[in-house]
C-alpha cells in the first residue's frame, strides 16, 4: 500500500468524523465563527460603532460653540453644511437636552431617532432576540419617495439655515 492512499483514508476518515460532529453538536452549540452569515457581521459592525457613539455622546459635554472646526465644508466656505452641530446636538441629546438639540440642528431629534432604531435592529441580530427582531422588522423601512422626501427637507433646513443665520 502506498503513502498516498494511506494518507487518502485518514483525510476521508477524518472529514467522516468533522461531518458526523457538525450534525451531532449542530443544535447543542453555536455556529463557529466561520459559518456565521455577512449579516451577522454587519450586525455586529453596526452594533458596535452605534454603541461607541452613544457612549461617546453620553459621556462628553461639548460647549455650544465649537472650539475647531471638523467639517471640510465649513473650514473651506465658512458657512454650515446640513449637518453641522449634529455632533453637538447628539450629545445635548443624550444629555437628555432636547431644545438645546434642537437649537444646534433641528434635524438631529430624528437622525438620533433611526440611529436608536438601527442600534435595536443591530443588537437584536447579534443577540438572537427573535421577538424583538420580528417586532422591529414590522416597522416601517424606507423607501426610495421617502428617502427623496428626506433629502428635500435637508435642502429646505440647509437654505433656511443659510438664509436665516441658525
Amino acid at each position: 500500500m502506498s503513502t498516498s492512499t494511506k494518507t487518502f483514508g485518514f483525510a476521508e476518515a477524518l472529514n467522516q468524523r468533522r461531518a458526523q460532529s457538525k450534525s451531532v453538536h449542530a443544535s447543542q452549540s453555536p455556529a463557529p465563527a466561520r459559518y456565521l452569515p455577512a449579516s451577522y457581521w454587519r450586525a455586529c459592525g453596526v452594533l458596535l460603532s452605534l454603541t461607541t457613539m452613544f457612549l461617546i455622546a453620553a459621556l462628553w459635554n461639548p460647549p455650544d460653540e465649537p472650539q475647531f472646526v471638523l467639517c471640510p465644508f465649513r473650514a473651506l466656505t465658512h458657512l454650515p453644511c446640513p449637518g453641522c452641530g449634529m455632533t453637538r446636538a447628539f450629545c445635548a441629546l443624550a444629555h437628555g437636552e432636547f431644545w438645546r438639540a434642537i437649537k444646534l440642528n433641528a434635524l438631529s431629534p430624528l437622525l438620533f431617532l433611526v440611529a436608536m432604531i438601527a442600534w435595536a435592529r443591530a443588537a437584536a441580530m447579534v443577540l438572537r432576540a427573535e421577538r424583538v427582531r420580528l417586532f422591529l422588522a414590522r416597522l416601517p423601512r424606507p423607501t426610495p419617495l421617502a428617502s427623496k422626501v428626506m433629502l428635500g427637507i435637508v435642502m429646505i433646513w440647509w437654505v433656511t439655515r443659510l438664509v436665516g443665520g441658525f
